[in-house]
Order: C-alpha cells, then structure tokens, then sequence
C-alpha cells in the first residue's frame, strides 16, 4: 500500500468516525416535511391546544416550543414527534406548563 493511499485510507475511516461522511438518500424527508408531519402527529396525541407547541426542525432534530397543560400533555407532545419517520432526536425543554409559564388571557 503507498503512503497515497494509506493516507486516503485514514481520511476516510476519520470522516466515517465522525460522522463527516454521512450519506445523505435521495428519499430522506426534508426538514419541513418532517416538521408538518410532526405538526400533525401532535394534533391527533391528545393534546388539547395543539396550536400552543410549535414546531421547530432542523437536519432532523426536532424542538417543542411553547405551553402544555400538564407533564402528561407535554409527554404525549414529544412521543408523537419521535415517533415520526425522519426525527433524529426531540428536544422539549422549552415547553413549559401554563400553570408556571408567564400570564395569559
């Protein structure tokens, strides 16, 4: 093996390590196709004020922002969106309870 291709050899197994490689498929949901199917999912979750948790998606990674009622409605919220075809990770830190979130009328 020459130093040429040991060193392409190396490059590759680094970028296949970290992740730099990855391979993007042609039928991949696209971050808003993955947002409107979450949109839905958490609709049909049993969630009372769906309108409350907005939808935020980017390369995969979905985040919940907004208000639920309870930890039950919030926990619903995120298992729907992780059930979705295409979210890689679901962050919902940012959902908060009304009963501790800022006034509203």
């Amino acid at each position: 093996m020459t130093s040429r291709s040991t060193a392409a050899s190396s490059l590759l197994a680094l970028a296949l390590m970290t992740g730099a490689a990855a391979p993007v498929w042609a039928d991949a949901p696209q971050d808003t196709q993955v947002q409107s199917a979450v949109e839905a999912a958490i609709a049909k979750a049993d969630v009372r004020k769906p309108a409350d948790i907005s939808v935020r998606v980017q390369d995969g990674q979905v985040r919940l922002v907004g208000f639920a009622d309870n930890d039950a409605e919030r926990f619903r919220a995120v298992v729907a969106a992780r059930e979705v075809p295409g979210v890689g990770g679901v962050e919902f830190n940012s959902v908060r309870l009304w009963s501790t979130g800022s006034q509203h009328w």
